[in-house]
């Protein structure tokens, strides 16, 4: 993989090398040179100076391949915090990273998501992440910028939510602009689903991997769409809404008022609706009426109930022809599979694998694995501060603080 300097002056040099190392992680000098083609004797004057400017910093030996051990490199953590914030279908969450992209401290917002009202929900956030930001004031007073992901669909040039679940009163509200303005600090906003997937480039088992998908399933479906080691976003910025693709025709109505979208077949909302009208239907099952979450479905299905592994063995069959789809669209290395439903695990990818392998062209198939992501739930929270760390490298801030 190459990774060219096409500016010359000092500042371009330094933010170029910055935004390289944060892409690897850690590097060595040597791979520095090799990357960028720079001599090595400018390679060591950029980085002695960097290090002065507390930029970066040695974490140890690199692996010997013989003679002197390598020295590897990384970005000073304590050069600059950034918050990181997932409003999500089922729970909302914040979490602070270091420059490094270490996560330092996590927590849950309480009680946003039943809230109807979108200045409730604003006042909540903004007297969370206030709450937040004084608990672990060790890190926060070097913040220098905030992200949120949002479970919906959102211009990420602009910070405008376009669509939320059922929600009227969020199409057009400016959230970069609130968040901005509250808190006197630059703001990116972007979908979760993209986050999940940037999430999974910087610290997932798609670390070294160009072509892949991220697929959320949580309470709507969605995807991160990776290609060629970038995340593809579309002409609007609005890319991977996969959850309405019309897999059933005159199938049930979805949430964004369409018929037999992948995301009314699903999603946690639909196992969720699957379940109750089973259960009115007298369907014996473990699961009582009233505890009715998509999770409690999961959790029943592993453990043998048979309607709970019925609902899931469908779910995951629709997915099978979605992600068949995509596999023919994109040919992508890997689809992954995040978000709350993926922790039916083998349940799940058994069935889509089965689907797709009758479904998609078989060359296509036969060479994308699908896997279920590792990371945790704080995915989002992590891709979107990620995000942030580029879009404060873009703004040349983190050179003059």
């Amino acid at each position: 993989m190459e990774f060219k300097f096409y500016k010359l002056d000092e500042e371009s040099e330094k933010l170029n090398l910055l935004k390289l190392i944060k892409k690897y992680g850690t590097v060595t000098r040597g791979q520095i040179v090799t990357l960028t083609g720079y001599s090595s004797a400018k390679i060591g004057l950029l980085i002695k100076e960097m290090e002065e400017q507390n930029l970066l910093e040695e974490i140890g030996d690199d692996e010997s391949t013989g003679g002197r051990k390598a020295k590897l490199l990384q970005l000073r953590g304590n050069k600059g915090y950034f918050l990181g914030i997932e409003l999500g279908g089922y729970e909302q969450k914040i979490s602070i990273i270091d420059f490094s992209g270490k996560m330092l401290a996590y927590d849950k917002i309480p009680e946003i998501s039943d809230h109807n009202e979108l200045g409730m929900v604003i006042d909540t956030l903004v007297e969370f992440i206030h709450k937040f930001i004084n608990l672990n004031s060790k890190y926060t007073s070097g913040i220098l910028g905030i992200g949120l992901a949002v479970s919906g669909v959102v211009d990420n040039e602009t910070g405008v939510c376009r669509y939320y679940r059922n929600k009227k009163s969020w199409e057009g509200i400016e959230l970069k602009s609130i968040l901005e303005k509250e808190f006197s600090m630059p703001c990116v906003i972007d979908d979760s689903s993209r986050m999940m997937a940037v999430a999974e480039k910087v610290y997932g088992s798609c670390h070294e991997i160009d072509n892949f998908i991220l697929v959320s399933i949580g309470v709507g479906i969605g995807a991160g769409i990776y290609i060629n080691g970038r995340l593809f976003r579309g002409s609007g910025g609005l890319a991977g809404e996969i959850g309405h693709m019309v897999i059933k025709e005159n199938g049930p109505r979805c949430v964004c008022g369409n018929y037999g979208c992948l995301e009314s077949l699903a999603s946690g909302y639909a196992i969720e609706r699957q379940l109750q009208e089973a259960l009115k239907d007298n369907v014996y099952s473990s699961i009582k009426q009233g505890a009715s979450t998509a999770k409690e479905v999961v959790d029943q299905a592993k453990l043998g109930d048979k309607l709970a592994y019925s609902i899931i063995n469908n779910a995951a069959k629709h997915l099978g022809v979605g992600i068949a789809n995509v596999i023919n669209i994109f040919n992508p290395e890997v689809v992954i599979l995040s978000g709350g439903i993926s922790k039916a695990g083998e349940l799940l990818t058994e069935p889509i694998e089965q689907v797709v392998k009758s479904s998609a062209l078989e060359f296509s198939a036969k060479n994308c694995k699908i896997i279920i992501s590792q990371l945790n739930e704080y995915a989002a929270a992590l891709g979107v501060a990620n995000v942030c760390i580029d879009k404060i490298l873009e703004t040349n801030l983190i050179l003059k603080t």
